[in-house]
């Protein structure tokens, strides 16, 4: 990364054409951990069901589908150098909880 921009070395011609239609290589980097993240909003309906096992103890199980947007331009890599040419990004997927509780 430089000057906000993440650089590929690309060293033949061939390699740009197996890049086209294609994606990009994970490369290594060797300065620690890389982050890639995005802030939308996320849309959950989901349907719930308690069991109370005990007077303290209970159970929830969840069932849900998740739905969200990244629109272009919006993912940061290590929070801090914005990827502009990102594109618009669709997320969701079916979500599954279960969870125990204690407590009054």
């Amino acid at each position: 990364v430089q000057n906000n921009n993440l650089i590929y070395t690309v060293s033949t011609e061939q390699e740009i054409q197996d890049l086209q239609n294609s994606y990009l290589p994970p490369i290594s980097i060797s300065t620690g951990m890389t982050n890639l993240s995005g802030t939308f909003f996320n849309f959950q309906p989901y349907m719930a069901v308690k069991w109370q096992i005990t007077d303290r103890v209970g159970l929830r199980i969840s069932i849900g589908y998740n739905k969200g947007v990244i629109q272009a331009g919006q993912w940061k890599l290590n929070d801090r150098f914005q990827i502009s040419d990102s594109p618009k990004s669709a997320l969701s997927a079916l979500s599954f909880r279960t969870m125990i509780y204690f407590g009054l």
